[in-house]
């Protein structure tokens, strides 16, 4: 039977590789294949061990081809649609996973980020990968976009949503000013029209503040800033910090997006 199910198990990755897929579910073998749970789960272990498969989440495998062995570990791109579609949860790659995406920034292999929908889960690390999720309360309805990856799409913050994201959650990618240079590279990619959608999606007044302020003062991009600016002008705001966690004292806040200058930024 052990060696059965081997065949079997054998068989079901080729065929899900050719179809384009590198992952699977327990659940999935299980109905597949009406046999025991202790028998699904010693394959499973023994294919684990030659490095075949790889568990990534709780009943969730990613399948490891030759061309990945080394690593141990499949670019997450390649599987965090299906994984996410697992956990049942919105999602999109953001951050300076979606700026490597747009062709900016410095993304580092070995992180990931997923921004996701509130209750929080637990980033995942695994052989040297760290998907980090990030939740938000309210999740945007729009500024996301499809993007083609070798085994289907995957949801991605387009180019105006990467950069807001990218001031509102900098603490999360190595500070303001590493956020606000990978903004200005992202510049040239940004559209008026597509600004304006991702502003009816639900967004603190402080973060409409502390980037409409980078984008006119800090990037001088006064035509951007001002669609920004259209969004709050007629609301009352509070005086916002542009660096959170740091002191205001002594600090000004003399312009028009009621931000307390309590930091130096420029761009490279």
């Amino acid at each position: 039977m052990a060696e059965k199910l081997k065949n079997y198990l054998s068989d079901f990755i080729f065929q899900l590789q050719s179809s384009g897929r590198y992952s699977f579910t327990l659940d999935e073998l299980k109905k597949k294949y009406k046999i025991s749970k202790t028998a699904i789960q010693q394959s499973l272990l023994r294919l684990s061990k030659k490095g075949k498969i790889l568990s990534v989440r709780k009943r969730f495998y990613i399948i490891i081809p030759p061309e990945y062995s080394a690593k141990g570990m499949l670019p997450p791109p390649l599987f965090i649609d299906e994984l996410m579609s697992f956990i049942k949860k919105p999602y999109y790659a953001g951050l300076l996973s979606a700026a490597s995406l747009h062709g900016s920034g410095s993304q580092q292999p070995q992180d990931y980020y997923i921004i996701t929908n509130m209750p929080p889960i637990r980033s995942i690390s695994v052989k040297n990968v760290r998907i980090n999720y990030i939740s938000r309360k309210y999740f945007p309805h729009t500024g996301i976009i499809k993007i083609k990856t070798d085994t289907g799409y995957i949801n991605a913050s387009g180019p105006e949503l990467t950069c807001l994201d990218l001031i509102n959650y900098f603490d999360n990618v190595g500070g303001l000013g590493r956020c606000v240079d990978i903004v200005n590279e992202m510049l040239d990619k940004l559209k008026p029209e597509a600004i304006k959608k991702i502003l009816k999606n639900n967004i603190p007044n402080a973060s409409i503040q502390r980037f409409g302020y980078i984008l006119e003062e800090i990037l001088k991009k006064k035509n951007f800033a001002e669609i920004f600016y259209e969004k709050i002008k007629n609301v009352r705001t509070f005086p916002t910090p542009l660096q959170p966690k740091i002191s205001t004292k002594k600090n000004s806040q003399k312009n028009r997006w009621n931000i307390i200058v309590n930091t130096n930024l420029s761009v490279e």
